[in-house]
Parts: C-alpha cells; structure tokens; sequence
C-alpha cells in the first residue's frame, strides 16, 4: 500500500493467479459482492479474482419503489450472472432503517436462490485490505481503482468501488480457509 507502484493491486491478483492457475479451485467460483445504501445498490461480479462486471442503481426515495428497485436489480444480476455464493457488507446496529430494510429484502432473494451469502462487516475489510488496517473508504476505494482502473470512471462509481473491494475481500477469504 505505501509503494509508489501503482501496481501492488495487479501483482497480487497475479499471485493469487498463480497459486491456482487451473481455475478450477473453489477459490475462483463466481461471487456477487453487493453494497446496498440508503438511495443505492451496487453490485459486483467476480468470478475468482477477475472482475467480471460491475454496476450501480440509484433508488427512489419512496421506500416500495426503493424496495423494487433494488430487489428488481439483484434479481436481474443473478439472471445474467450465474454465481456459487454473495456478499454483503454486514449492517451494524444502529439508525439505518431504509438500508436494513433493503439488505433484508436482497438477502430474501439470495435465500430464495439458496446462494450462500456472507455478511462482513466494514472493520473486517478495512482491516482485511492493509497493514496497519485501512482508516477510511477512501483508502479502500483507492484500492479499488488501482486494482481495476475501469471502475475510476463508473456510474454509481464509489458504490461499485466498495462492491468490487468487498468481493474480492471475501474471495481471497475463501482461498485463505481452502489453503
């Protein structure tokens, strides 16, 4: 993280690359990461490491809509994208009634395709993505766009930023408990 490369991000997702080059491991199954906030969802796809296909939805602020909405784009991500298992970022106690309401219907859907789905919470990626742990979104996200340039420019892009760092926390998780 504290190199002036700018590309610790691709070197690692190389390793990673290399430790299973055969792409069949159960490290590189297909993975839908999503960030869900009060007036957006974001989703990310990842089959292994590589970023498949990332994007964003803005949400009505009227709460059926929102609800809609959101529930209308997981469930078209999980039509185009066949995946093994999700993440979400865990929701703490607290104030967030809209956004616990989504998380709770997208986790519906998810249950209903019988996807396993992995709740973490955003000290254990803040955490999981440097050393000394990271101390901001910001630095994830800087993470986020040395790793895949492309999502510097996209719609919803600090959404799909935090998506995309979310999935791939949570795969390198699972290469770490295979190995």
């Amino acid at each position: 993280r504290h190199s002036s490369n700018g590309y610790r991000g691709k070197q690692f997702l190389t390793e990673l690359q290399r430790t299973h080059p055969n792409e069949t491991h159960n490290g590189c199954a297909r993975l839908i990461a999503i960030r869900v906030e009060r007036r957006a969802v974001a989703a990310a796809i990842l089959h292994g490491t590589h970023l498949e296909y990332a994007d964003a939805r803005q949400l009505s602020s009227d709460r059926s809509k929102a609800l809609s909405s959101a529930v209308g784009f997981i469930t078209w991500m999980l039509t185009r994208f066949p995946v093994e298992a999700a993440a979400l970022e865990a929701i703490s106690n607290g104030y967030e009634y809209q956004r616990r309401v989504l998380h709770g219907a997208i986790c519906a859907t998810l249950r209903e395709r019988v996807l396993p789905i992995w709740e973490i919470p955003k000290v254990a990626i803040l955490e999981g993505c440097g050393h000394p742990a990271l101390k901001s979104r910001a630095q994830l996200r800087e993470i986020a766009t040395t790793v895949w340039p492309i999502l510097d420019g996209t719609r919803g892009k600090v959404f799909v930023q935090d998506a995309a760092v979310l999935g791939l926390h949570v795969q390198t998780e699972r290469l770490f408990i295979i190995n």
